[in-house]
């Protein structure tokens, strides 16, 4: 059972709608939003299935990197676990957790001889809508089961196209004795009702009792847009290079959105600055999102024995944008730019350089960087993801440079050491609905 008091009301009645479903169809979706609880919520499902079913649990989550959360929604909601440096050595011998990578070493590794019952707890089950093989694996682990296998898909991201909904195999949608025959036939019904015909499945699933997806009210949140004014140097180096591109004939549509959208989000960081500041003069801790960090060019644009950030027109236009292009062709775009000096640095290192490297915790997926310190430019390994979000949770420091690669399944909330107001600023927002 859970401790009292691990759990909101709203948390409670979720679980107990999650335990009917699985106990009815041994299936249930937890689509609720982000901030909802979902991974207390899979933590007090892994407990009870275990103490009333003596259920083998496998939670399946994103990365290694969650081992951590489990633990932590674990003990969050009053189980007791040993102490020790790695997360997956604290947990249950009940429970065994694997990421989507691993997970096919974690289902041969155990032994299913005398396994009669396994909760399956799919957390971030997003990331199986374009894994035909993690589903397989995921079927595997069914046969090899002699009774019963239950499973739990987590996302506030479902899905948004039919060819996503394959992973939904455990649900009553298709197969034997179900509304269609197959996936296909599932497929084909759904194309032709468009966008009502997902909310007619959702309907039903949710009439059943294996559906479940609130959000919270935003009341308490007051939203505004702040709009930046591009300088008369910031539009000339824009319209150089949209001139630039048009004329050149080596890079594809994604290449140009691809830079374009790092340009402006650089373009944008001077006032994304100015709002953190302000926050952090009102006392508030403060979440500046990014989706892009450029890592991938830094890599191709740094020098490790001078470090530096891009420190040519070319390296910028070649580098970032057509990586692999003919030197000629790289050339000939940033000699039409023209912008020798005009270059902002990418919006997570001019965020970092204005606030100071030791005033930010920055949770991307950079392994190394190229950091101000003393005056000098070092090109340095960064701080683990965990390091990073416990400076930022424990008030160390009080602004959190969040990416797309390094916010999936993290918790910001104003709670433990530092529980000031969060205002959380975002600088680019992303370019599908599904993140």
């Amino acid at each position: 059972a859970c401790a009292d008091g691990a759990l909101s009301a709203f948390q409670r009645e979720t679980a107990a709608r999650a335990l009917q479903g699985l106990d009815d169809d041994a299936c249930f979706v937890l689509a609720d939003g982000a901030g909802a609880g979902k991974g207390r919520v899979l933590a007090a499902l892994a407990i009870a299935r275990h103490a009333s079913r003596d259920a083998l649990v496998v939670w399946v989550s994103s990365n290694s990197q969650m081992a951590h959360e489990v633990v932590r929604d674990l003990h969050a909601v009053g189980l007791t676990m040993p102490s020790g440096r790695l997360p997956t050595a604290r947990l249950p011998p009940w429970l065994r957790f694997a990421s989507y990578h691993t997970l096919h070493h974690a289902l041969h590794d155990l032994d299913w001889v005398h396994v009669t019952h396994v909760t399956l707890l799919l957390d971030e089950a997003h990331h199986l809508r374009h894994a035909a093989p993690k589903r397989l694996l995921l079927n595997e682990l069914r046969r090899r089961v002699t009774g019963r296998v239950d499973v739990v898909l987590s996302s506030a991201t479902p899905g948004s196209s039919v060819a996503h909904l394959q992973y939904w195999a455990p649900l009553p949608l298709w197969g034997p004795g179900q509304p269609f025959a197959h996936f296909e036939a599932f497929s084909k019904a759904l194309a032709h009702c468009g966008a009502a015909g997902y909310e007619l499945v959702v309907a039903q699933l949710k009439a059943r009792g294996l559906y479940a997806a609130r959000h919270l009210r935003g009341a308490a949140a007051p939203v505004r847009l702040r709009t930046h004014r591009m300088t008369a140097a910031q539009r000339s180096l824009y319209d150089r290079c949209a001139g630039a591109l048009r004329g050149a004939d080596v890079l594809g549509g994604s290449a140009h959105q691809a830079f374009f959208r790092r340009l402006l989000g650089a373009f944008k960081v001077e006032a994304a600055i100015a709002e953190a500041r302000a926050a952090r003069a009102r006392g508030h801790a403060v979440v500046l999102s990014l989706q892009n960090t450029g890592h991938a060019t830094a890599l191709r644009c740094v020098n490790t024995n001078d470090p530096s950030h891009c420190s040519s027109a070319f390296e910028a236009m070649g580098a970032l944008l057509a990586p692999g292009t003919h030197p000629t062709h790289a050339n000939t775009i940033a000699a039409a730019v023209d912008a020798r000096g005009e270059w902002p640095l990418d919006a997570l290192d001019a965020v970092i350089d204005a606030l100071g490297v030791d005033n930010v915790a920055e949770l991307t997926g950079r392994v190394r960087r190229v950091v101000r310190r003393d005056g000098t430019l070092r090109y340095e390994t960064k701080p683990t993801l965990r390091r990073e979000r416990l400076r930022f949770q424990s008030g160390e420091v009080h602004v959190a440079l969040v990416s797309r690669a390094g916010s999936t399944g993290i918790d910001l909330h104003a709670a433990g050491g530092d529980a000031r107001p969060r205002t959380h600023i975002y600088v680019e927002l992303p370019w599908d609905a599904e993140s």
